[in-house]
């Protein structure tokens, strides 16, 4: 009788434990969670509403469009950090919650133009509609596989946020029969905008009020009884960053990155436009420095380190075993567990363990992490030889 009255003690006992305990650990993944929002929304607001790439720049001055294009040419770190912020809110979820007045406050959009100049039309291209439509789609599809602003599996998350919108300029045209026309040149240009916001507030909220930042508005004063989307988020006040020129190679560092990911190690290598670094686990990460929130300095650099990183930099060396490779040597197996180093479209490089192709994708281990790459838009691959 004893044994089971000890024992109905000891569970009432464990059920009492867990019941004090739970509600600490919920607290600590509802503070982890409020703490990346924070620093996601953050990055939002110090990055422009309208972004236009120097092209978007070009396309409009010539049309006479001037208004405002110096401050919206400004600042393309800022725009791919609060991108990249912004898609990573999207992911969250209702978990972002708190970011909506934030998001419609901005409501950050980037653009780019592309310009298709002295293109010949016939009709065995079908109707001249047809034609440029078809430029369109090429172009738009383009643009997700090797955007401007970020990688393929980033910017894919938002594919059916970005508009396209051509522009046709004829340069000769010869009409037929009926008022048709048979043959044509033209320049084509492809207004190409990415709806960053309306892609994280759909994805956030359910909800789908597309680019019509109005109607978010209206919804979300309706939905939280406030009168200003603006009020609500003076919460979220841009940090102050340290500069990324402060970084040190040979140095170790705790890198909070713009994506919610952290990452601590010693920085092996660096210019003024990335870095690379070494963790603890001897994977290298190499980072550019639109991904950098903010950073800790943990170490500074060792003097014997810090000559090894000036000899890399700058003293002759034996010439590497690395070796370039091609999308056909990955495919003809033989290479899985090899160390690679593959370069995309826009600049960024991918190192760790080649794992195989699996029809147009090269895929890539980083840290047990599997990334697909494109066959479209990878640009170099390295074999990297320890």
């Amino acid at each position: 009788m004893s044994l089971v009255v000890t024992i109905v003690h000891s569970r009432t006992m464990v059920v009492l434990y867990m019941g004090l305990l739970l509600p600490c650990f919920l607290g600590g993944i509802a503070y982890s969670q409020d703490d990346t929002v924070q620093r996601l929304a953050s990055a939002v607001m110090g990055g422009p509403a309208l972004y236009r790439t120097p092209e978007a720049i070009e396309y409009y001055s010539q049309r006479g469009l001037t208004k405002g294009l110096a401050e919206q040419q400004q600042n393309r770190d800022d725009a791919v950090r609060s991108l990249r912020s912004v898609i990573k809110l999207g992911e969250m979820g209702t978990r972002a919650k708190a970011a909506i007045p934030v998001l419609i406050d901005m409501f950050p959009q980037l653009e780019h133009v592309v310009a298709k100049r002295g293109v010949h039309y016939t009709t065995g291209n079908g109707s001249l509609e047809d034609w440029v439509q078809t430029f369109l789609i090429s172009e738009k599809s383009n643009f997700v596989f090797s955007s401007p602003f970020v990688e393929f599996e980033t910017m894919s998350k938002c594919e059916s946020f970005i508009e396209a919108a051509p522009f046709t300029k004829m340069l000769f045209q010869k009409m037929g029969s009926g008022g048709r026309v048979v043959e044509a040149v033209a320049d084509i240009f492809i207004v190409l905008r990415v709806n960053a916001a309306a892609c994280a507030l759909s994805r956030i909220t359910g909800k789908e009020f597309g680019a019509d930042r109005e109607a978010w508005r209206r919804w979300w004063s309706q939905e939280s009884g406030s009168a200003s989307a603006v009020q609500a988020s003076a919460s979220f006040t841009p940090r102050q960053k340290k500069s990324f020129a402060d970084i040190n190679a040979g140095a170790t560092y705790k890198l909070h990155l713009v994506t919610g990911d952290d990452l601590t190690g010693v920085v092996t290598s660096k210019n003024d436009t990335s870095l690379t670094l070494k963790t603890a686990a001897g994977s290298p990460y190499s980072i550019g420095a639109v991904l950098v929130d903010k950073y800790e300095a943990l170490a500074a650099p060792q003097q014997a380190a810090s000559g090894a990183v000036q000899a890399d930099q700058g003293a002759p060396t034996a010439p590497t075993q690395n070796r370039e490779l091609t999308f056909e040597d990955l495919a003809q197996g033989g290479l899985s567990g090899k160390t690679m180093e593959i370069q995309i479209r826009n600049g960024s490089v991918f190192r760790g363990v080649f794992t195989g192709v699996n029809g147009d994708q090269a895929r890539i281990s980083i840290e047990g992490a599997e990334i697909p790459l494109s066959r479209l838009v990878i640009t170099k691959i390295m074999l990297i030889q320890k």
